[in-house]
C-alpha cells in the first residue's frame, strides 16, 4: 500500500510539473487566461499530492483556499499561503465561466502570483522528496 500512494504522489506531482510548464507556454504566447488556468490547475495538483501522500481522500474540487485548509488538518506550514491561493482560485473561474471571464488577469498579474506561489511549490516539493 506505501508504494501505491508514492507511486500516485509521484503521478500528481508529474502532472503538476506539466501544467505548469503549459502555463509558462501560454505566458510565452501572450495568453495570460491560459496561462493563469494552468497555473491554478498545477497548484491544485501539487496540493492533492501532499494531501494525499498524507493519507488525504482524494475528492473532486478545483478550490484552493479548500485544499490549503485541508493541508492544515496535517502540516500547518502552508497556512500562509491562503490569501495568494485565493487569488489563484479566481484564475480557473476566468477561464472556465464566462460570468468570470471580466476579470481575465494581466500578463503582470500572472507572473506576481507565479512568483508568489513559488516558494510554496519549493516546499511541497521538497517535502514530497523527504516523504518518498
Amino acid at each position: 500500500m506505501p508504494h501505491e500512494k508514492e507511486a500516485l504522489t509521484a503521478e500528481w506531482l508529474r502532472i503538476a510539473d506539466e501544467d505548469m510548464e503549459r502555463s509558462e507556454i501560454m505566458l510565452s504566447h501572450h495568453n495570460p487566461v491560459g496561462a493563469g488556468f494552468y497555473l491554478q490547475q498545477a497548484v491544485e495538483k501539487y496540493l492533492k499530492a501532499l494531501l494525499i501522500l498524507y493519507g488525504w481522500t482524494l475528492r473532486k474540487t478545483h478550490d484552493l483556499p479548500v485544499l490549503l485548509t485541508e493541508l492544515g488538518n496535517y502540516d500547518r506550514g502552508y497556512d500562509s499561503y491562503l490569501d495568494i491561493c485565493e487569488e489563484i482560485s479566481q484564475l480557473y473561474w476566468a477561464e472556465r465561466y464566462p460570468p468570470f471571464a471580466r476579470m481575465a488577469p494581466t500578463e503582470a498579474d500572472i507572473h506576481r502570483l507565479r512568483q508568489g506561489i513559488q516558494r510554496m511549490i519549493d516546499a511541497i516539493k521538497q517535502r514530497l522528496r523527504s516523504q518518498t
